[in-house]
């Protein structure tokens, strides 16, 4: 799914509009602080936060470079967002509409690598669907028991309620 899905997504550009109203809503929390993007695409959040938010540092992981280049204002690295590590720790991770997209098999080294990425009272900013009422795996479509239990076939491979969530945030510290 990794190597043959996401570097389609390189290929199109995302609509700023909705980056402009999560960099507004959360400006008050970047706002003089370093920023982590998880995941971070073309870079869009991460110009709407320089734009509105007003951060110290930005920077951006992702699998593929989607054509960040000079004039950026964020530092973008080229890597895994499973397992990394960073130089230092960030005030701000924000992980938008990807944990969904991540093997559940992934989910805990996720949320591991985030926390120790963090300052002591850093903050972790989770956008993900939920479970129920989506925005769903295409697999939805095609699941006519409507149990929620046949496994996703199409990208949103890990959706979880938010309990669900909650549990797994709670048990790696957060």
């Amino acid at each position: 799914l990794y190597s043959t899905v996401h570097p389609l997504l390189a290929t199109t550009r995302v609509d700023g509009a909705g980056y402009d109203r999560l960099a507004k809503l959360f400006a008050p929390e970047v706002r003089d602080k370093s920023v982590l993007d998880l995941g971070c695409g073309d870079g869009s959040l991460l110009r709407a936060i320089a734009r509105w938010g007003s951060p110290r540092a930005l920077t951006g992981i992702d699998l593929y470079d989607f054509g960040h280049g000079v004039g950026n204002p964020y530092t973008f690295h080229d890597g895994d967002v499973i397992n990394f590590t960073l130089a230092r720790p960030v005030d701000v991770a924000i992980s938008s509409q990807v944990i969904e997209h991540l093997a559940p098999a992934d989910l805990h080294e996720h949320v591991r690598s985030v926390r120790e990425s963090l300052v002591k009272e850093g903050l972790f900013i989770l956008i993900t669907p939920n479970r129920w009422w989506g925005p769903h795996d295409i697999t939805r479509a095609y699941d006519f028991t409507n149990s929620n239990r046949v496994a996703a076939l199409g990208s949103h491979l890990n959706e979880l309620t938010y309990r669900e969530l909650i549990a797994i945030l709670r048990g790696h510290g957060f």
